[in-house]
């Protein structure tokens, strides 16, 4: 899919979207989470040219902390950045991560990943999931960002519809 019909879809999806997840959440029914965040708006850590981990959820967040606590034994001084996407996950990271900053990851949307790219300046990108955000990936490569797999699964066939 082109990109441009791809960043037309997700803004029209975002925007079909917010109003009931507003009205959602102001009925009580689910939180809005940490939407400022989501959209590139809140404060992110500046990791310099550090490592960035992202764990979708509650799942991958056991992941990352075992692979931030061995990027720190292995290059002591660098510096790391912990990314989820829900608030469990965001909940169970802030408890369990040791100190490393947790932040929300962007939304895949244009502004949202340029804010965050720029703001938190990583070196390096490891995902722990097989969550593949195309706007995410072209805005990193063009950085000169490289995003590694790193506890994720495809088949045959998902293989082929991603190349």
């Amino acid at each position: 899919m082109p990109v441009f019909l791809y960043r037309l879809l997700a803004t029209s999806a975002l925007l079909a979207y917010s109003p009931f997840a507003l009205l959602r959440s102001l009925a009580g029914r689910r939180e809005l989470g940490d939407i400022k965040g989501r959209l590139g708006r809140s404060a992110y850590p500046d990791l310099d040219g550090g490592v960035w981990v992202h764990a979708v959820s509650v799942g991958e967040v056991g992941v990352a902390r075992s692979l931030l606590e061995s990027i720190a034994r292995k290059a002591p001084g660098r510096r790391l950045g912990l990314s989820v996407t829900t608030r469990a996950g965001r909940e169970l990271a802030e408890r369990t991560a040791g100190g490393v900053p947790v932040f929300a990851f962007p939304l895949d949307l244009s502004r949202a990943v340029d804010r965050a790219l720029e703001s938190v300046r990583p070196g390096l990108i490891l995902l722990t999931e097989t969550e593949i955000w195309p706007l995410f990936l072209q805005r990193a490569q063009a950085r000169g960002i490289p995003v590694a797999l790193v506890n994720g699964r495809l088949s045959e066939k998902s293989w082929k519809r991603y190349r």
